[in-house]
């Protein structure tokens, strides 16, 4: 999101997007923002009165969101970490574990009673990546897919099976633990801008 653009241009975006998937704006019964650019917030809410005629509902610090957070500090805890944890109490009950691949990839933990129990921030596949491009003068950017085999034959594969594997192998692992923590086979669910391309390769259930 950049925080220079208007309202009039986050609508025409947006209702571009709406007319590509054929969803009518009358079919919008409400909106809420769960936002980390505090400065975009307003923005959104001018657009979600011009294309929808309706006041959003702004997930903060301060909303009743009706799930308790067990956390030390819970007014830290981020809008979009909240949200994750409504939607997978909602859909899926709990414990549940929900994995949000990003620019960072976050582990957001709902215990049995239906708490927040806290999170886990790991840096991104994609940002992994990058990070190890610029900080060693040998290696080329590839495009991030599933390596032919784990051990790499040539510079590729490697970079490939590093970054991709093992950032699977992170994800694995984590859930393992967060399951062991917490003493009970807890649902998994993905979300996230960079989550299909992560999906296929995970063997956790």
């Amino acid at each position: 999101a950049d925080a220079r653009r208007t309202a009039d241009e986050y609508s025409v975006l947006l209702d571009g997007f709406l007319r590509e998937e054929e969803i009518p704006r009358r079919h919008v019964h409400g909106a809420a923002i769960a936002s980390v650019v505090p400065a975009l917030t307003g923005t959104f809410e001018q657009v979600c009165m011009r294309l929808f005629r309706k006041h959003p509902v702004v997930v903060g610090a301060g909303t009743r969101a009706g799930i308790r957070i067990a956390t030390n500090h819970p007014r830290e805890l981020g809008a979009d970490r909240i949200v994750n944890a409504i939607a997978v109490q909602h859909l899926h009950g709990s414990p549940a574990i929900v994995v949000d691949f990003d620019t960072a990839t976050s582990f957001d933990v709902v215990a049995a009673d239906g708490s927040y129990a806290g999170t886990i921030i790991a840096p991104g596949m994609a940002l992994a990546a990058e990070a190890l491009v610029q900080h060693t003068s040998r290696l080329q950017r590839v495009e991030l897919a599933r390596p032919k085999a784990v051990i790499g034959r040539d510079t590729i594969g490697a970079l490939l099976s590093g970054t991709v594997l093992g950032h699977v192998a992170l994800v694995e692992g984590l859930i393992a633990r967060i399951r062991a923590e917490l003493g009970s086979p807890a649902v998994v669910v993905a979300t996230g801008e960079r989550s299909i391309p992560t999906l296929g390769m995970l063997a956790c259930n």
